[in-house]
């Protein structure tokens, strides 16, 4: 139920749902859910209490993305991501070094699609100011289809599992991270 629309400002294209929106009686802010042209779904939320703007962007890419000779990569690219060109992006990673500058746009290439990124705006700017940032701003990322990295079985094997770990912190931390592998749900949800 997504209907073609444009920006009051830019005229620019987008596709805004029409259908009913569950929200919770205690929500007064306003919602506008919107797909721009390249696939990317952005949430754009009026809130009068608000008292600046600011955006989320999800990407679906993550640490097993990572090459096993580039640990760190998307978590690397996730500081990056504002810089929004693959040419300052490049021109980033070359200051660091040449071969990671290479590896950064073949990851980049590889696994940063709109039609997998989920972008949430919101701000006590109306709906229709929200939305002509978020279309002129994230219509330019490329729609390379779904590029989510499709994992055979689940990345925590027998060998994974079932371990206590002990480490010596060289700072003073009092903190313990409990992690329950659990299968996916994802197909239970309307």
């Amino acid at each position: 139920m997504f209907e073609q629309s444009q920006t009051t400002e830019s005229r620019l294209p987008y596709y805004e749902y029409t259908g009913p929106m569950e929200q919770s009686p205690n929500d007064h802010r306003q919602h506008r859910l919107i797909h721009l042209p390249n696939g990317m779904t952005v949430l754009c939320t009026h809130d009068p209490q608000a008292e600046s703007a600011a955006a989320s962007l999800t990407v679906n890419v993550g640490s097993m993305s990572d090459l096993p000779s580039f640990q760190g990569m998307a978590h690397f690219l996730e500081h990056m991501l504002f810089m929004l060109t693959l040419k300052t992006l490049k021109a980033a990673a070359l200051q660091t070094n040449v071969l990671l500058a290479d590896e950064v746009c073949k990851f980049y290439d590889m696994y940063y699609s709109a039609s997998i990124m989920k972008l949430a705006v919101v701000g006590n700017h109306t709906l229709d100011q929200l939305t002509e940032w978020a279309v002129s701003k994230f219509s330019a990322v490329k729609d390379k289809g779904d590029t989510s990295l499709k994992l055979d079985s689940h990345p925590l094997g027998p060998n994974e599992l079932g371990k206590v770990i002990f480490y010596e912190t060289l700072e003073d931390s009092n903190e313990i991270m409990l992690v329950f592998p659990v299968p996916n749900a994802e197909s239970k949800y309307r």
